[in-house]
């Protein structure tokens, strides 16, 4: 899906990644299966205890594929500036 203006979904993962993703972003070579970076349009799948917030601009990032009605994919890194942190739950025993 080529993007109109701005889109905003989001990218849950474990709380270990939270400070890589704040200073490195979400990165395609740190994906476990494909070499690409999944988002959605819902914030409360069960994917991982942190949530992203992330924002993609047409001119930064043309391309989104939707997979399915609540899951994107995107094959080329995200800036930390496009990203922001939602919800973490770091000091969970």
């Amino acid at each position: 899906m080529i993007l109109a203006e701005q889109l905003i979904l989001y990218h849950r993962t474990s709380k270990e990644n939270v400070e890589s993703i704040l200073k490195n972003g979400l990165l395609r070579n740190k994906a476990k299966s494909l070499k690409c970076i999944y988002l959605s349009k819902c914030k409360d799948t069960s994917f991982g205890d942190v949530l992203f917030e992330v924002t993609l601009n047409s001119n930064k990032y043309p391309k989104c594929y939707r997979l399915s009605d609540w899951e994107h994919i995107v094959f080329h890194d995200i800036s930390p500036e496009d990203i922001t942190l939602i919800y973490a739950e770091i000091n969970k025993a």
